[in-house]
């Protein structure tokens, strides 16, 4: 199971395993849009709850950002070391 740790300098709170899996639940999402601007890849995903994510690619890495979402993660049975991030409609 990974583990996380609070950053006091970001204020945000940090895993320590790479996240190599992410997953958007899709029930509940009313809005899915994706752009590239400048060669960067954005996903945006907006809920019922009005809650959003947005994944924002760049040269194979991922910045995720969320508001009123639940995030879970889990171990990446296919990549042992890495995890699997699963962000879903806040109930």
């Amino acid at each position: 199971m990974p583990s996380y740790k609070f950053n006091p300098q970001t204020g945000s709170m940090e895993i320590d395993q790479p996240i190599s899996r992410i997953t958007i639940d899709n029930t509940g999402v009313v809005k899915s849009e994706e752009n590239v601007i400048d060669g960067v890849t954005t996903q945006y995903f907006e809920y019922q709850n009005g809650g959003y994510v947005t994944v924002k690619k760049l040269d194979g890495s991922n910045e995720i950002s969320g508001h009123n979402v639940s995030v879970s993660f889990a171990e990446d049975e296919d990549k042992p070391g890495h995890v699997h991030a699963t962000y879903k409609m806040r109930d």
